[in-house]
């Protein structure tokens, strides 16, 4: 059992890292977009 709650928090983790990075990399994606109009 423990350790599949450490896979959660492990995989919880790491979901939330790419949906932040992929959040990021949106931003900044859109941001030249929007200075160059």
């Amino acid at each position: 059992m423990k350790k599949i709650e450490n896979n959660f928090v492990v995989t919880g983790f790491v979901g939330k890292d790419a949906e932040i990075r992929q959040f990021t990399n949106a931003s900044v994606a859109r941001f030249p977009l929007a200075v160059s109009r």
